[in-house]
């Protein structure tokens, strides 16, 4: 192609003769000019105007749980220079806890407004907005230290410390596999914790501690993260088990000599309906059900704080006979048919599937 003014070689791109310094192109459009136009017959550009409208391109970024968000706004002409490092940049720093693709899609205003150089792109703050309880790298103690210290206090709880330290204080996801690895390392793979490793792991699932993101990775949610701060600050609310004789943990602890009647309960209030009444009114079939209405109606009848000995003193003014292993049924009820939430021996709670079970299936029978 030649210049419409000096009959000189043009190149493929841009705007401007090199020779004559005449504008032979539209710089909104790229359609050529006509000789000596003032307006660009295609798309009207003044010819020698800078472009009136520019088309506003906006790359956003969310995270579900924890609510992160990013914006940043640019026009075309530097959108598509930086697409592909923003994708690299957000991927980076969420790490593999999600996917995320390169290239993320352009969102166009298409509305008047400055335009955003790339300095001004590159001066956004990327920083990821904290969310989580942290503790300083010398506040955190190494695993031997926490078991030297005693302070995680049922498996649970050690699952929950490995899976922090597994997952990089929590910001990377984690397998099964890196929490077996983490009891070889600490000696506490034992053939118990290794029986029981599925079922303690589907406790803090359903406690919500942490989610599995495909059939394999998990990742820490905040609870977990502040309930392992929790943990490693020394202010677990679990309680220990009671070792045998052999230094391994007893299978088989009468609780009965712990638990005492609570003389101050008054289970035959003269305002509200007794508890024996209440447990007539509606029949349980089972000692799960038992303890279950025990629970509702010291909460929901007396507005009391459910201990241990709050629903031991409850079975022996009913009459019913008490579990050789107390506890460890209530424990074993939860974790089968989670109607009562036991992480707190101090505050025992019926669970939304308990409310359910009792409001939708026993008091309508």
């Amino acid at each position: 192609m030649n210049c419409i003014y000096c009959d000189a070689q043009q190149p493929d791109r841009g705007f401007f003769c090199p020779s004559c310094f005449k504008q032979t192109k539209c710089k909104h459009c790229s359609e050529l000019l006509l000789k000596d136009a003032k307006i660009c017959v295609f798309c009207g550009e003044a010819v020698g105007q800078k472009t009136a409208v520019t088309n506003l391109n906006t790359i956003e970024f969310s995270e579900t749980e924890t609510e992160r968000k990013f914006k940043a706004s640019f026009t075309d002409t530097v959108g598509q220079s930086i697409s592909d490092s923003f994708g690299m940049i957000l991927t980076n720093k969420m790490g593999s806890r999600k996917h995320i693709p390169a290239s993320l899609p352009f969102q166009n205003s298409n509305q008047q407004n400055n335009e955003i150089t790339e300095e001004d792109v590159e001066n956004v703050d990327e920083s990821p907005i904290d969310i989580y309880p942290k503790l300083q790298q010398n506040e955190i103690p190494t695993l031997e230290d926490i078991k030297l210290r005693d302070l995680a206090k049922s498996e649970t709880e050690w699952i929950l410390v490995y899976a922090y330290f597994a997952s990089q204080m929590g910001t990377k996801v984690f397998t099964k596999e890196n929490i077996n690895q983490l009891y070889k390392e600490t000696k506490r793979n034992t053939l118990n914790n290794s029986k029981n490793l599925f079922r303690n792991f589907k406790t803090i699932l359903k406690a919500l501690y942490i989610k599995s993101t495909n059939g394999n990775d998990f990742i820490l949610l905040p609870k977990g993260i502040e309930k392992v701060v929790e943990i490693l600050k020394g202010n677990s609310k679990g309680v220990n088990r009671k070792k045998s004789a052999g230094g391994g943990e007893a299978t088989k602890t009468r609780v009965s000599n712990s638990l005492k009647v609570l003389t101050d309960l008054n289970l035959r209030p003269k305002d509200k309906i007794s508890l024996k009444d209440f447990a007539a009114k509606y029949p349980f079939k089972s000692g799960d059900e038992l303890s279950l209405l025990i629970v509702y109606y010291l909460k929901e009848e007396l507005k009391e704080t459910v201990t241990l000995n709050h629903i031991y003193s409850c079975m022996k003014d009913l009459g019913t006979k008490i579990p050789q292993h107390f506890k460890q049924t209530l424990t074993n009820q939860k974790n089968n048919k989670n109607w009562i939430d036991v992480d707190d021996w101090n505050d025992i709670k019926y669970t939304i599937p308990g409310m359910n079970h009792i409001e939708q299936d026993i008091m309508k029978h």
